[in-house]
């Protein structure tokens, strides 16, 4: 995929703000990609992700997607790993952030959907990659991101917390606090590390991050849901505290 290519080669240099435009225009150059189709640098569709949406866009061009299943590929595009996907699925340029397009967003959604819907039959175990609709089923756009907004919120209030590294790959991680603190019992854990990610990063991360606690994504929202479940915990639960000197 041209464009995850070029989007991985652009996130991966160092360019100051000023270079961001020409390193863009190499990059438009290198894949034969035109001027009315965006770059995405921040949650940026890229090499790395683009793996999880192939099984949805084989189902796309056989056009075997249901109705949610097309606005979870959408989300995932629009939230997750962004990318202009009116000319990955179409080859119709929709003009993200003032790029030069004679194109409308809706038409090309519209023809988008009756495509990627089209058979009779429909592929039903597609797994759910944007992450907010493994909690909802809702309409792309704005009753999206709502959803999206409240599935944050409602994580929260069940103690996880996020970070956001800019530099690092990928930039979101999320975990759930009370759990990791009841696995992490015997530790004598501060008050400031039960109760700050970054603070129990800081002294618990390599153990953390073994143990299969640590959710991972290039958007918030996909951190959070890539929260390992009980069983990826499991194996903190079991292991032993440190001796006392």
């Amino acid at each position: 995929m041209r464009v995850a290519k070029a989007q991985s080669e652009l996130a991966e240099g160092d360019d100051e703000v000023d270079e961001e435009k020409e390193s863009a225009a190499k990059q438009r150059a290198k894949y034969d990609i035109p001027e009315g189709v965006h770059l995405f640098l921040d949650a940026a569709l890229t090499k790395y992700n683009a793996k999880a949406c192939k099984p949805h866009l084989a189902a796309f061009v056989k056009g075997k997607l249901t109705k949610n299943g097309m606005s979870n590929l959408i989300f995932y595009f629009e939230e997750c790993a962004q990318c202009d996907y009116g000319w990955i699925l179409v080859e119709r340029p929709m003009g993200f952030y003032d790029q030069p397009s004679d194109e409308d967003m809706d038409d090309v959604r519209r023809e988008i959907e009756s495509i990627g819907t089209r058979s009779r039959s429909k592929n039903t175990k597609l797994p759910r990659i944007a992450g907010v609709f493994s909690l909802f089923d809702a309409p792309v756009g704005a009753l999206a991101m709502a959803a999206e907004k409240e599935a944050i919120e409602k994580a929260k209030s069940n103690g996880v917390q996020t970070h956001h590294a800019p530099h690092a790959e990928p930039p979101w991680i999320a975990i759930c606090m009370p759990a990791v603190c009841k696995m992490l019992e015997g530790y004598g854990l501060t008050e400031e590390e039960k109760t700050d990610l970054v603070a129990l990063m800081a002294g618990y991360c390599r153990l953390i991050d073994e143990a299969g606690l640590i959710g991972y994504g290039h958007a918030e929202i996909e951190a959070i849901l890539n929260i390992p479940n009980a069983a990826g915990q499991k194996s903190l639960a079991v292991a032993e505290p440190p001796f006392e000197s």
